[in-house]
């Protein structure tokens, strides 16, 4: 099965998120691989018995066969819902005047005689509902090239796309600029016909929600998309003049799924790569292919680090994306760009007060101790003279704003369960006020309207304040002998509650790129309890991606390996220090 499939159900999930999930979908007929998908989304929705039971039915009109109606209504099996999903092809352009035919335009257009068999014979199918819409729930939904991972139509983009995958070649021709289709991927099929079940009008026609592209829009995109493969490209010289619009109009159903068009090169890339090759080109690098070069100024920090721990006596761990990707991977997770460290509280303060001094002179200790206009509740270590900023930190010319490291602390906490969710409960709310205080802005989500409220009162106290209380709620528990447990109080993960001390009592040596540096000592309680159980097995494509939304990106000289990246001001280009 095609790497992309759980990606694209895990889309249309989402999509039916706030839809009702008592109703079972059947499939029936040669529904061009669409079996597969709807069968996975169900599996993933339905948490109780069905309540409905709605008949999908595929049925292909590509070469004008008729189909024999009764044998979907003459049988004991009973649907609340019928929806049957015909493709079909044009075969002949529309009226000169018209770039696309709405539903009963397409119907007068088979009557009209000049249309294709194909059309005539769906539109004779639909004509054939009729006397059944009067007793059942029917609706049909009309495609002309449906195309996607674990797709078999044989339709126009189809075959395009099949093409290429056995030669590694485009063949482009005059009418190919001026033949105008309509396509759909897979994941807005499925949309489609999801939304008509919850909204559709009964006894209605709806045109799919399609894209109209030339047929040349379509392999420029393909040809685009698998540079990597080093395609043919192929110029041929023919007096065939097959232009003109087969195109269907597809505003009646988006007044009811809401959707934004699909951007036909990643999905054409879906279709024609690989998953290495999709990642390496969609996914890995988002960073103006840069990241290797993060990554390597990144690592060097590490080591950095490693070599101050190491002359100091301090212990320390990889721990987060950086443990997973070790682990994993035995280096950086393939989509990820920073490195992180923790440290138990009493390691950290000998680091915090050490580092600063011994760090060469290429990098800079961050912290809001040193920096007046640094608010983050970790440390972290920059490479000086670089940009790798977040649209927030972007804002502070007088903070440094360089590719990091990650410095993050384990602190004790209670072993009673019900003071360690009184620890996290108030390590939580001084988190979100020295964000809202930092940031002047209201969180989100179901804190919005107290944050809206609280927001004049909180930017009344100095920063001094939170950040007191905060470090004195995290290390509440320091000098406790008894305590069992750690929370990550400063990390992504403190919702996943506490831990047992045990996990980062000692370490294990975990390879990271071409060094070995130190993992928290359970490797496997630890990943397992922050990304579960399948740690080992890779996220869906659509989740591949770095937890940070960066808005400035500059390596300065370091975008070239024989030089180092100098100084500048951090005021402009044209400032002075």
């Amino acid at each position: 099965m095609n790497c992309f499939f759980s990606d694209e159900v895990a889309s249309v999930v989402e999509f039916l998120k706030n839809n009702p999930d008592k109703t079972e979908v059947v499939t029936r007929g040669d529904c061009f691989g669409l079996e597969r998908y709807v069968s996975e989304i169900e599996r993933r929705r339905i948490k109780s018995s069905a309540e409905e039971k709605v008949l999908l039915c595929c049925l292909d009109f590509s070469d004008g066969e008729t189909v024999d109606t009764k044998q979907f209504f003459d049988t004991d099996e009973k649907f609340s819902k019928y929806i049957f999903l015909a493709l079909f092809n044009f075969e002949k352009p529309l009226p000169a005047e018209a770039t696309a035919l709405s539903e009963r335009e397409l119907t007068a257009y088979a009557e009209s005689g000049k249309s294709s068999e194909s059309v005539k014979a769906v539109v004779s199918f639909e004509k054939s509902l009729k006397p059944y819409a009067e007793k059942y729930d029917i609706n049909v939904l009309r495609y002309t090239n449906i195309y996607g991972s674990d797709i078999s139509c044989n339709n126009g983009i189809s075959g395009i796309i099949s093409e290429f995958g056995s030669t590694n070649r485009i063949e482009l021709k005059e009418a190919d600029f001026s033949k105008h289709i309509s396509v759909s991927y897979v994941t807005e099929v499925l949309k489609d016909i999801y939304s008509v079940i919850y909204k559709g009008k009964k006894g209605n026609i709806y045109n799919g929600s399609n894209t109209q592209l030339t047929v040349a829009d379509i392999k420029n995109s393909i040809f685009k998309c698998a540079e990597s493969k080093k395609p043919e490209l192929r110029f041929l010289n023919e007096n065939s003049c097959d232009g003109g619009y087969e195109a269907l109009s597809c505003r009646k159903i988006r007044a009811i799924t809401c959707t934004d068009i699909f951007c036909i090169d990643e999905t054409l890339a879906k279709s024609v790569l690989d998953e290495q090759t999709y990642i390496e080109n969609y996914v890995k690098d988002a960073y103006d292919g840069k990241l290797q070069i993060i990554r390597n100024k990144e690592t060097e920090i590490l080591s950095e680090v490693d070599r101050i721990c190491k002359k100091h006596g301090i212990s320390y761990y990889l721990v987060g994306g950086s443990l997973l990707g070790a682990v994993r991977n035995g280096d950086f997770i393939p989509w990820d760009d920073d490195v992180d460290v923790c440290m138990l509280r009493e390691d950290f303060e000998r680091f915090r007060r050490i580092c600063p001094e011994e760090l060469g002179d290429a990098y800079a200790y961050q912290s809001y101790r040193n920096e007046e206009t640094t608010h983050y509740i970790y440390d972290k270590i920059r490479l000086k003279g670089t940009y790798f900023s977040s649209e927030h930190s972007n804002k502070y010319d007088d903070m440094e704003n360089g590719i990091f490291l990650d410095v993050f602390v384990f602190d004790k906490t209670a072993n009673s369960k019900f003071l360690q969710k009184l620890h996290i409960y108030l390590i939580v709310m001084l988190r979100r006020l020295i964000h809202i205080r930092w940031t002047k802005e209201p969180v989100e989500g179901k804190f919005a309207f107290i944050s809206r409220l609280i927001l004049p009162l909180v930017c009344l106290l100095p920063f001094s304040f939170y950040h007191s209380l905060f470090e004195r709620i995290l290390r509440f528990f320091e000098k406790s002998k008894s305590s069992k447990y750690l929370l990550d109080g400063t990390g992504l993960y403190i919702k996943k509650g506490a831990f047992p001390a045990e996990w980062a009592t000692g370490s294990t040596d975990v390879q990271f790129g071409d060094g070995t540096f130190p993992g928290v000592k359970d490797t496997n309680g630890y990943l397992t309890r922050w990304y579960g159980e399948g740690y080992i097995t890779p996220p869906e494509i659509s989740k591949r991606t770095s937890g940070h939304k960066i808005s400035r990106l500059d390596l300065n000289g370091y975008i070239f390996s024989d030089t180092d990246g100098g100084s500048f001001s951090l005021k402009g280009e044209l400032y002075d220090e």
